[in-house]
C-alpha cells in the first residue's frame, strides 16, 4: 500500500498598519507557505488575490481572516480578531459674526463648533492667521473672504473647512484700478474714487 503525504500549508501574512484615520488604506501581504490558493475575509469582503489591497471607509476595529489551501485539500487558516483599528476623524465646522461696522473696525468673532478636535488653526483670508480655538478677527477692508478652519485631533487625524464669508463694513478711500464705459452699471461706467 503506498500513501500520499502533503506539506501542510501554514497561513501568514504582514499588514502596511494596524491602526490609522479614516479612510485607512491597508496593504495585506500574504507569505503562507505551501499553498495553492488563499482566501481572504475582511470588512465584509471575500477575496481570493494573492495580496491584498484595501480602503477601511468607516472607522472601528475590524478582523482579518486568511485561509488557504494547499496539495490534497490540506488547509490552513489564520485569524486576527479586532486586528485593524480605523479611528474617527474629526469635523470642523465654524460660525461668525461681524461685531462691529464702524468705518475703522471690521471685527469678526469666530465661533469653534468642530468636533472631536484637540487643537485649531485658522486662516483667515487675508494672509493672517490664528491658533486660537474661537478667535477674534479685524479685517481692514470689506468683500468676501476664504476662511479656513484646520482641526486635529490626538491621533493625527485632522478635517479641514473651507468657507466663504462676507465682511460688509467699508472705511478708507477707495480707487478702482479699471472701469467700463460701456457698462450699464454707473459705478463700473464711471473712474470715481470713493
Amino acid at each position: 500500500q503506498s500513501f500520499s503525504v502533503y506539506p501542510s500549508p501554514h497561513a501568514q501574512f504582514s499588514v502596511s498598519r494596524i491602526a490609522g484615520c479614516a479612510p485607512l488604506n491597508v496593504e495585506f501581504d500574504n507569505f503562507s507557505q505551501n499553498v495553492l490558493s488563499s482566501v481572504w475575509e475582511l470588512d465584509g469582503i471575500t477575496n481570493s488575490v494573492q495580496d491584498l489591497t484595501h480602503t477601511f471607509i468607516e472607522p472601528g476595529q475590524y478582523s482579518v481572516m486568511l485561509s488557504v489551501e494547499g496539495e490534497g485539500g490540506c488547509a490552513d487558516t489564520l485569524i486576527l480578531s479586532d486586528h485593524i483599528e480605523v479611528w474617527q476623524n474629526p469635523l470642523a465646522q465654524f460660525e461668525y459674526i461681524q461685531t462691529s461696522t464702524t468705518a475703522s473696525e471690521g471685527r469678526v468673532q469666530f465661533e469653534n463648533l468642530s468636533i472631536n478636535y484637540n487643537s485649531s488653526f485658522w486662516q483667515f483670508g487675508d494672509n493672517q492667521t490664528s491658533l486660537s480655538d474661537s478667535p477674534t478677527h479685524d479685517y481692514d477692508f470689506y468683500g468676501n473672504k476664504l476662511v479656513i478652519l484646520s482641526v486635529l485631533d490626538s491621533n493625527g487625524c485632522a478635517d479641514t473647512l473651507y468657507r466663504y464669508i462676507t465682511i460688509d463694513f467699508f472705511g478708507g478711500l477707495f480707487v478702482p484700478n479699471a472701469f467700463i464705459p460701456d457698462d450699464a452699471n454707473p459705478e463700473v461706467r464711471v473712474f470715481m474714487p470713493k
